[in-house]
């Protein structure tokens, strides 16, 4: 491995926690239920991230073709999430339950 392989990795992987670490304050903060969603497309997009950059910091072709297969598993997991986000968002604005305290409430 060579320093500048080494260097960008560690870039990734901070950068990935950076995301991460976002992800979960806008989960735990937000108010209405898109904010938590994109919070929780954060915290998903940091995983991808961090998968990438360690397969892409491993010498074995076996071991990065698997993390790869792992990337693109999360990326159609990701497209799934956000089609179903859209269709919960789309469903609760037309109820009016978008603010999470008024679902708390049990204002269905």
């Amino acid at each position: 491995m060579t320093i500048a392989m080494a260097s960008g990795s560690a870039v990734a992987v901070v950068a990935a926690a950076g995301i991460f670490a976002t992800g979960v304050w806008g989960v735990l903060r937000a108010r209405d239920v898109l904010r938590v969603l994109i919070g929780v497309m954060l915290l998903l997009s940091s995983v991808t991230l961090l998968t990438v950059a360690l397969a892409r910091a491993q010498t074995d072709p076996g071991l990065a073709a698997g993390a790869h297969a792992i990337v693109l598993l999360a990326w159609a997991i990701e497209v799934t999430e956000i089609a179903i986000a859209i269709a919960l968002f789309i469903a609760l604005s037309r109820r009016g339950l978008i603010e999470i305290s008024r679902m708390r409430e049990g204002k269905w």
